[in-house]
């Protein structure tokens, strides 16, 4: 813009424009002076680095000293915060892959821990330009060599180790007799609490019947009184008195039945007797030839223990001696009958079950005391059909036990 300006030497206004042009060079010159200074030390610090920058002292150094040991110390902190450890045995199972040592280390740096992320961290930066540059300043990676033990600090180690083994073999071999001793005396508590609950049942269903059997008994014994008692009465007889009669006319028909029930055992007895003797004894004892009085059945089969399966050749010879010749005969008979019909029909349940009630069992078993031992043994149990009537049979059958009692059995013809 001043170059534009045509002024002659002559003219009084030449001194101020030499003046005005002067000035603006000398601060052009300073601008542009400052400016190479400034790029000077930019680039200086850029291409040494911050930490290469020594800061200025003051007159006695110690500004200087003083820095320069806060930051040695930082140096050295800064270290020891970026130390690696990696065991020998990852190092040289990683090295056994085919990786470089660098490689390892600067996967260990990257955070990788066991051999499977350290092979995927290198795998993914294989064709990566820094893998195999060295590390970092200030990083270091420690392989931690593992001691060799000499012989008698390996026979101690082997030493406590069998130690620790035979302990914990010992706990756990006394934890499991512990467990199953448990595990014992809950089943056979379990199996207690069973059965007294099945005997309580068995007992309370066994009332029952018996206290409807009474009732029944009862009841009909009120009929037959009071179709009696209206009979008298229609004859002419006062009420207490037609009473009166009917139950002297019913106690005389139970009389009379019991009668006719020895008579009909007598004439058995004797049809038994003359058939095996040939002859017959002059004097009948109706009190002998009756079968004998039956053994309560609660008594044998619910509070006695049952016997083991080795007394089965005494209780069938204690049948066999029964001081009943006949019925001893008769009982053996039946008992060989049921416990063959159980054996060649394990699956048939109405082989196993024996109502109480009829006349085969109230004449030949139920005498026999050792009879119904001998059934106990072999698995009959006291109960109730779905009828109601009480019953004996064999719940659980175990053919080697009846197979016993048979072998046993046909010992005495």
């Amino acid at each position: 813009m001043h170059a534009c300006i045509h002024v002659s030497r002559a003219d009084p206004r030449w001194g101020c424009i030499c003046i005005f042009t002067t000035t603006d060079f000398c601060l052009a010159f300073f601008f542009l002076w400052y400016c190479f200074v400034a790029l000077l030390l930019i680039s200086f610090g850029v291409c040494v680095g911050e930490d290469d920058i020594v800061p200025m002292t003051d007159r006695n150094g110690e500004h200087d000293v003083s820095t320069r040991d806060c930051q040695s110390d930082s140096e050295h902190s800064d270290s020891e915060k970026r130390k690696y450890y990696i065991s020998q045995s990852l190092f040289e199972s990683l090295q056994a892959k085919g990786f470089s040592e660098n490689a390892i280390k600067k996967s260990i740096v990257a955070g990788c821990v066991d051999e499977g992320t350290c092979t995927q961290w290198i795998t993914m930066h294989e064709d990566h330009p820094e893998l195999n540059t060295p590390l970092e300043e200030g990083v270091e990676v420690v392989v931690r060599v593992k001691r060799v033990l000499t012989e008698a600090e390996r026979e101690a180690k082997v030493q406590e180790l069998r130690g620790k083994a035979r302990a914990k073999m010992e706990e756990e071999k006394r934890q499991a007799l512990e467990d199953e001793r448990k595990r014992v005396s809950m089943g056979r508590k379990a199996i207690e609490v069973k059965e007294e609950l099945d005997k309580i049942r068995r007992e309370a269903e066994l009332e029952a019947v018996r206290k409807q059997k009474q009732q029944d008994l009862a009841a009909r014994r009120r009929v037959r009184i009071q179709i009696l008692t209206d009979k008298f009465i229609r004859e002419g007889s006062m009420p207490e008195e037609a009473r009166r009669k009917a139950e002297e006319e019913i106690e005389e028909e139970a009389r009379k039945k019991r009668e006719q029930a020895l008579a009909q055992v007598d004439m058995e007895q004797r049809q038994h007797g003359t058939s095996q003797t040939g002859t017959a004894p002059t004097v009948w004892n109706l009190q002998s030839l009756a079968a004998p009085p039956p053994v309560s059945l609660d008594e044998v089969f619910t509070n006695e223990s049952p016997m083991a399966a080795s007394s089965l050749p005494e209780l069938a010879a204690a049948v066999a001696n029964f001081n009943d010749a006949v019925t001893a005969q008769q009982c053996l008979k039946m008992l060989r009958t049921i416990l063959t019909n159980i054996r060649d029909n394990p699956f048939d349940t109405s082989k196993r079950l024996l109502k109480t009630s009829t006349n085969a069992f109230c004449t030949k078993l139920a005498p026999v005391r050792p009879a119904l031992q001998l059934l106990r043994v072999c698995g009959f149990r006291l109960g109730v059909d779905f009828g109601g009537n009480e019953v004996i049979t064999a719940t659980t059958m175990v053919v080697r036990v009846v197979n016993r009692a048979l072998a046993a059995l046909s010992s005495y013809p």
